[in-house]
């Protein structure tokens, strides 16, 4: 057996024409000279597992199915406003039409008395029939000394 120096100044053993690359002891590394790393610590590191893998993927998996759902829950809910965002103006502009037509036989009231109306009763006593507004708890509101007249909801967006 004869004893050489390779280009790296390493001993090789040589057995007659076949290179032996020299054996690892625990001191040594597979890092370049950039550090030594602790051979006990290099060997109690495992990779991930195949178990740890899929647990990720089922845990994802879920996540985004609830997102999934969530998403489709909000855009049948904003489906469902802006379905209904026309038909509250038109409720709006029903109960404005309303309101114009109380106005008027306030006015037909105030030219015949000389006075507004001095009570919201006498007012409905005005009105046959009583006036129905198509807004869910939109009624009229009455004020006797100037005979101005209004509506409780005026926002489309709560009606």
């Amino acid at each position: 057996m004869e004893t050489g120096v390779d280009p790296k100044n390493l001993p090789v053993a040589r057995r007659q024409g076949s290179l032996t690359l020299p054996r690892l002891t625990a001191d040594d590394s597979f890092m370049p000279d950039c550090g030594r790393v602790s051979t006990a610590l290099w060997r109690s590191q495992r990779g991930v597992s195949l178990v740890e893998i899929v647990l990720v993927l089922l845990v994802v998996a879920l996540a985004s199915t609830a997102f999934y759902a969530y998403l489709g829950a909000t855009k049948k809910s904003l489906e469902t406003l802006n379905a209904e965002r026309p038909l509250n103006h038109a409720r709006i502009a029903a109960d404005l039409e309303t309101l114009s037509a109380i106005r008027n036989q306030l006015d037909v009231y105030h030219a015949a008395h000389g006075q507004w109306p001095p009570s919201r009763e006498v007012v409905a006593g005005l009105l046959s029939p009583a006036p129905r507004f198509q807004c869910a708890g939109n009624d009229y509101t009455y004020e006797p000394a100037t005979g101005a007249v209004g509506l409780v909801i005026i926002d489309a967006s709560h009606c």
